[in-house]
Order: C-alpha cells, then structure tokens, then sequence
C-alpha cells in the first residue's frame, strides 16, 4: 500500500510492505490507519507531511481482532483517535482496543 502527496501526487511513500486496505487518517492527519493483509489486524503508522511525505517509524498493530472479510470501510476513526468503529471476524477473540 502506498501513500501520494497531495494535492500534487508527485511524492509515493510505501506505507505497508505485505499489503493493506480501507485506509483511513486520523484527524490530525498525522497518523494512518489501515487494514493489514492477509492478517486483517487494524494497524497504525505515523507520517509527516511537511515538508514532504515521510513515513515515521513501522507500522503499530492496534488490535488483535481481525477484521471480517468484505466489511465495508472497517476501521471508522473516532476524532479523539483513541476508538474504533469495526466489523470482526467471529473467529478472532474480542479485545479491548487502546490507542495511545
């Protein structure tokens, strides 16, 4: 999964190295929050924007809950960045969900 800058597109950063969908930014826009393949745990990772895209340090799993194949968009972001809206996979064991 990659990551353009915007609105100019002209910088690509890799963001996930195995795979990821249904990405979503924090309201900061400082953080990305996507879904990671083949695993399907929600993941975070940290970027800065200015002066150009650059990728802060790896990519943080938030939860151990996979999340269900197909659900639409699954990792809606509260605006605190702190809790998470998601369908999960029956067969992954619930877990509280802390993001610092």
């Amino acid at each position: 999964m990659y990551a353009r800058s915007f609105p100019d597109g002209a910088v690509k950063k890799k963001i996930s190295k195995a795979g990821g969908a249904a990405a979503t930014w924090d309201r900061t826009g400082h953080r990305l929050f996507y879904v990671e393949l083949p695993s399907r745990n929600l993941v975070a990772i940290d970027v800065r924007l200015q002066p150009t895209l650059e990728v802060v340090g790896p990519p943080r799993r938030v939860s151990d809950m996979a999340v269900a194949p197909g659900s639409p968009l699954p990792n809606y972001c509260t605006l605190d960045g702190r809790h998470f809206l998601m369908v999960r996979d029956e067969a992954s064991k619930p877990q509280p969900v802390t993001h610092r």
